[in-house]
């Protein structure tokens, strides 16, 4: 940080002590990115982004941070979306053919901000606008071409006199007196990150995760430096991929700080079976390394199927076991569609739906941003595994 002189890091942030008066000090802030890799470098593990992790990094760009990711907290927003995707198609031999993200008509998207309109939470409601400053959505005309039949969409910035045909690659004149005025054919293409097939590449779920840990557990000020997917190598074994790594701290009354707590996620999108065996067990390895730190199984569906739940729960199972200061060795955190889709609060989404999720936030003493008790509930609620603070009532004996 400093040429020649002391810098002090301390539980009050920087000091630089001076030795000159009015003499100007400079820093170069490291990104969350850049933090985190350079610790885990620190702990003998290497770490570079990953593909998803660099889409997933895009998309927040895209939407302005996590107070814009209510854009795409909708569970038929990022339907619709996939739909829109780019197309894939692996030949025999390996060879791989990309097809052109799909455009969809206007109304569509009309209709759906609609519906979301209608049922909106916390004021927020989306805006076709929105997702067009957000560079989700472009805005263009499908026309037929008259030399080889094919319809071609022109995004508006490509609209003029004369329009070339994509597939026959022929001029034409666009149809200025032919056009259906009465259903102009607009369309909506998506562009960057959004245009990547498989929920972009699994990187809408890793978004959602993060921004519930950032924005829905509580009104007290959090902090999270954290970094999207990243391959990790440990010694000699192979590398694998860790979709979030985070630090989470919360400040307290009288801005008092916490110890930062160490998590990483693994986020799935609605596949039936998300969490497999290889999953469990790249989790099993993270907390064998990292002693105390949290480990999150994020999905946007909203139940896990009776296999995962049995994988996890005996994964989350062993790490309740205590360490010497008392804390669980692995606290297993588990996310669903309820939660990532929340798009405010968890609480208060917990609160609406009713029934045990509501019964464990309804004490005002309950705080979920303690990721020691959001385990322990979503443990119970998720994977059915008992309260691991209740007493165990034990019949008296007989003399």
């Amino acid at each position: 940080m400093r040429i020649g002189e002391a810098a002090i890091i301390s539980r009050e942030g920087f000091v630089l002590p001076q030795r000159y008066k009015e003499h100007g000090e400079y820093f170069r802030l490291l990104t969350g990115e850049q933090a985190v890799i350079g610790w885990l470098k620190s702990q003998g593990v290497e770490a570079e982004p990953s593909d998803p992790g660099r889409i997933a990094d895009q998309i927040l760009v895209s939407v302005g941070g996590f107070w814009g990711t209510g854009l795409i907290a909708d569970r038929d927003t990022i339907k619709l979306l996939d739909q829109m995707s780019k197309g894939m198609r692996r030949y025999i031999d390996g060879t791989l053919e990309e097809f052109p993200d799909r455009s969809i008509e206007v109304q569509r998207w009309k209709d759906l901000i609609g519906r979301r309109s209608k049922a909106k939470a916390f004021g927020y409601a989306p805006t076709l606008d929105g997702f067009v400053r957000a560079r989700v959505l472009r805005l263009g005309l499908v026309l037929e071409c008259p030399n080889c039949r094919k319809k071609n969409w022109f995004g508006i910035e490509g609209l003029g006199e004369v329009v070339t045909c994509e597939r026959c690659l022929k001029e034409y004149a666009f149809p200025q007196g032919s056009l259906a005025f009465d259903r102009t054919p607009w369309h909506y293409r998506v562009l960057g990150p959004f245009s990547v097939p498989n929920y972009a590449e699994g990187a809408y779920a890793s978004v959602l995760a993060l921004n519930a840990f950032a924005r829905g557990l509580g009104s007290d000020r959090v902090n999270i430096t954290y970094a999207t997917g990243l391959q990790f190598r440990m010694g000699t074994e192979n590398p694998f991929e860790v979709d979030f790594t985070f630090w989470y701290q919360r400040r307290k009354m009288f801005d008092l700080q916490e110890e930062p707590l160490l998590v990483f996620g693994e986020a799935k999108s609605f596949a039936t079976e998300s969490f497999k065996e290889g999953d469990v067990a790249r989790m099993r390895k993270l907390a064998e390394r990292f002693t105390g730190a949290f480990l999150v199984f994020a999905t946007l569906k909203e139940d896990l199927t009776e296999t995962e739940k049995t994988a996890i729960g005996d994964f989350a199972k062993w790490g309740r076991e205590r360490l010497a200061d008392g804390t669980p060795r692995a606290p297993v955190i588990v996310l669903t569609g309820t939660e990532l889709f929340a798009n405010g609060e968890v609480e208060h989404a917990w609160k609406n739906i009713g029934g045990q999720r509501s019964d464990f936030v309804r004490p005002a003493r309950v705080r979920i941003d303690n990721l020691w008790t959001l385990a322990d509930i979503t443990q119970q609620v998720y994977l059915g595994l008992p309260d691991p603070h209740a007493r165990i009532a034990t019949a008296p004996q007989k003399t």
